[in-house]
């Protein structure tokens, strides 16, 4: 197995629902290693509509170097919604010190989901 190959297998997808099912983020990747969570969503010059990038062990983000602006949500360690940034624009930072998740998906993809506080989000593991 090649180096490219191998990179690929050790990414993490997630589908975000709240606890009713209904699908909130299709198709969402755990930044889970060092390298990954460094360079997040920076230098990328667009992503998709319904993905996402979750940051475990985050409770702030920073919007350095991006090209386009942010939806951003903040969770609890039971994964309800404690803050959300909407349209962050690049070079900002956003932080909610009760938040231990962190999920950043280009605006205004979250505006859409009429997402509120409190609400629980469940995490489904997809191959």
């Amino acid at each position: 197995m090649n180096k490219t190959m191998q990179a690929k297998s050790r990414k993490k997808f997630i589908r975000i629902s709240d606890t009713g099912g209904k699908v909130i983020i299709p198709q969402a990747e755990v930044a889970f290693s060092f390298w990954r969570r460094f360079w997040g969503l920076m230098f990328k010059k667009d992503i998709p509509q319904g993905y996402a990038l979750v940051f475990e062990k985050a409770n702030s983000l920073h919007t350095f170097f991006m090209r386009f602006a942010l939806d951003i949500i903040y969770l609890d360690k039971n994964k309800r919604i404690v803050k959300i940034y909407y349209a962050v624009k690049p070079f900002r930072v956003t932080i909610s010190l009760k938040a231990c998740i962190s999920i950043e998906a280009k605006s205004p993809y979250l505006q859409d989901k009429k997402l509120t506080i409190g609400t629980q989000l469940v995490f489904t593991p997809q191959e």
